[in-house]
């Protein structure tokens, strides 16, 4: 299947193209990008200060929001609180809550207890961003409960291998750090690699599936 670049994912170290944030993201959404994921925090303290403004001027650009916690070994429960203290108790606006997986120490049960505390204080279904570590932990053993939960695939080569217990991704993130299949840059971002994310689908599924908390 052909890529369909719609979703960049951005942290504190991510600059973006010249001084004024709205006129940054405005250049991303005009080459087609139409979703932001932005990291809100990591373990069980630290929050990202560049998350908030960026939100600002994205959401004023037309493109959708998200936001991620980087999970570090810990109490998973205190983390997920952190995390939707921190974006404000989703009050902001609407966007998805993602968990991100890449972190060797912290075991599936520990990031399945995040992820339930999540819908349980916030009503809504989270994603799970990981691949490689989650194959390697789950093994090939059926899990099923994590199906519930859209996955968001960090796989860098020609396609999409999608981990037991899901039968399909909702987002592929195709390219990071330069690796990966074309493009691996985005106008109105300054760095000259990024992480982007195809979207099997157009842009009004892509709204469907990111406000409707659940995976296609």
């Amino acid at each position: 299947m052909a890529l369909n670049p719609k979703v960049v994912d951005l942290y504190h170290g991510d600059d973006l193209v010249y001084t004024d944030d709205e006129h940054n993201f405005q250049a991303v959404y005009d080459s087609g990008i139409r979703g932001i994921i932005h990291k809100a925090t990591e373990g069980p303290t630290m929050v990202d200060a560049r998350c908030r403004p960026r939100e600002i001027a994205a959401r004023a650009a037309g493109l959708l929001w998200g936001w991620y916690h980087f999970m570090r070994p810990g109490d998973p429960a205190k983390q997920a609180e952190h995390f939707f203290t921190t974006i404000g108790g989703h009050t902001r606006g609407p966007g998805v809550l993602v968990l991100d997986h890449e972190e060797p120490s912290v075991g599936v049960g520990a990031a399945l207890r995040w992820m339930e505390v999540i819908r349980l204080i916030s009503g809504l279904t989270p994603w799970i961003y990981s691949g490689f570590l989650i194959r390697q932990q789950m093994d090939n053993r059926h899990k099923p409960e994590w199906a519930e939960f859209p996955l968001w695939l960090p796989e860098y080569g020609p396609v999409a291998k999608v981990p037991l217990p899901w039968q399909k991704y909702t987002l592929w993130q195709f390219t990071g750090d330069g690796e990966g299949p074309l493009p691996h840059s985005v106008p109105g971002i300054a760095h000259a690699v990024c992480d982007i994310s195809s979207f099997d689908g157009t842009d009004e599924e892509l709204r469907t599936v990111w406000l409707g908390g659940k995976s296609q």
